[in-house]
């Protein structure tokens, strides 16, 4: 039988670390949720990048007026 640490480690009956439970149960609601910080990133970066080139835009065609 797997022991629970208080800290939500599981180990295993040979003393290994097989995973900790709040970990495992976070990644799967972000995943369900589509709330991870992998998501989070790229709406930043995706969203600065098509700020930064519509910015780019805008300035060449104010230089050309």
């Amino acid at each position: 039988m797997d022991r629970r640490e208080p800290n939500g480690d599981i180990y295993a009956p040979d003393g290994k670390k097989k995973y900790n439970d709040k970990e495992l149960a976070a990644r799967i609601a972000g995943d369900l949720t589509g709330n991870t910080t992998r998501a989070r990133w790229s709406y930043w970066i995706v969203g600065s990048l098509t700020a930064f080139t519509l910015l780019l835009v805008g300035f060449k065609y104010w230089r050309r007026a």
